[in-house]
């Protein structure tokens, strides 16, 4: 059997169970398989993925359309 044909036996399989236990496990198998980006990153960039994430839940956040007019001003350029 190819790959393909394993992959929509094991989809009818899946579909069909009503054992959470089952799902749980399958899910969990692709955890182990999949690495994930964050572990890989350097504290520093969590450190500040966290704080970034922290401002926007406190609300200390500016739209891009503000963003952009204050550096055209700044800057002096047009459009």
């Amino acid at each position: 059997m190819n790959i393909e044909a394993e992959k929509i036996e094991l989809l009818k399989l899946i579909l069909e169970t009503e054992n959470e236990e089952v799902i749980q496990e399958i899910k969990s198998v692709f955890q182990r398989q999949e690495p994930d980006f964050w572990d890989g990153l350097p504290d520093s960039v969590k450190e500040s993925i966290n704080r970034g994430l922290a401002d926007v839940e406190a609300g200390r956040v500016q739209s891009h359309d503000s963003v952009m007019k204050e550096i055209k001003a700044r800057y002096g350029l047009n459009g």
